[in-house]
């Protein structure tokens, strides 16, 4: 995590060949510390290469795919919510 709170806020995210990428696919971490640095990605990850990322992510391992999905679920019910306690 510390890596990523490094590199994210001062370059954004670049890739699944930098070193968040080598990381994430690197196989030395839990299911539960991909989830947080996946959703802490999502959350903060200042680019436009964010997409990018998203689809090479994806691609590259159906675990990381079911992972985002279930991230984007969230994001987009957290979403959902705020729109309707903003709009009462």
């Amino acid at each position: 995590m510390e890596l990523v709170q490094k590199h994210i806020p001062a370059t954004g995210y670049a890739g699944m060949d930098s070193p968040i990428g080598i990381t994430l696919n690197a196989g030395h971490n839990t299911i539960e510390q991909r989830y947080v640095v996946l959703r802490y990605i999502l959350l903060n990850g200042h680019t436009l290469e964010l997409s990018q990322f998203v689809h090479q992510l994806s691609e590259q391992s159906p675990e990381h795919e079911n992972m985002l999905i279930t991230i984007a679920e969230l994001l987009e019910q957290k979403g959902i919510e705020q729109g309707w306690e903003e709009g009462s």
